[in-house]
């Protein structure tokens, strides 16, 4: 399952999210996160979680929503319709 995290400060790169995922939140199955630039100013990224329940995809958006990183209030959404 995918989900997307929005209002990311625009020097924000892959590996920065990744750290976010990773460390800050402790998401250890967050993978394949690709970059979306959007206006440059408030960019987006796509993560999967693979093996995971609805309820648990539900739960990280909701850790995710209003999450404060980076002087940037973010916002996650559920993207399986992102998805190849």
């Amino acid at each position: 399952m995918q989900i997307m995290i929005t209002n990311l400060p625009p020097d924000t790169d892959a590996e920065g999210v990744a750290e976010l995922l990773h460390k800050d939140l402790g998401l250890a199955t967050a993978r394949d996160i690709v970059m979306a630039e959007g206006n440059g100013e408030r960019i987006a990224a796509l993560f999967s979680l693979d093996n995971v329940s609805e309820a648990a995809v539900h739960a990280v958006i909701d850790k995710l929503n209003g999450f404060y990183w980076q002087g940037r209030t973010l916002g996650a959404a559920h993207a399986t319709m992102f998805k190849d």
